[in-house]
């Protein structure tokens, strides 16, 4: 299965989240990891924690999450838990 596009809503415009990945993990429930990308962070205006990410709004293939919570991160990586309703 080829990886969906990602991207987080910021300001109200669609900005990719160059070298992140999905993986589908229950129902309507994804992980979304992050790449703690500096310029990224500073980009989006959000800490590379994830409570930086606590209720951003993520895209997949255009599809909206509900507000994702920040879940977890190691040392190159934050993740999220996204929920899509559709």
């Amino acid at each position: 299965m080829a990886q969906p596009r990602i991207e987080v809503l910021h300001r109200r415009r669609a900005e990719p989240l160059t070298g992140a990945s999905a993986r589908k993990i229950a129902g309507n429930a994804w992980e979304i990891r992050i790449p703690k990308d500096e310029s990224l962070h500073q980009r989006l205006r959000r800490p590379a924690t994830p409570e930086g990410w606590d209720e951003a709004v993520i895209l997949l293939d255009d599809r909206e999450s509900q507000p994702v919570l920040g879940s977890g991160e190691d040392d190159r990586t934050i993740w999220v838990t996204a929920i899509f309703l559709d």
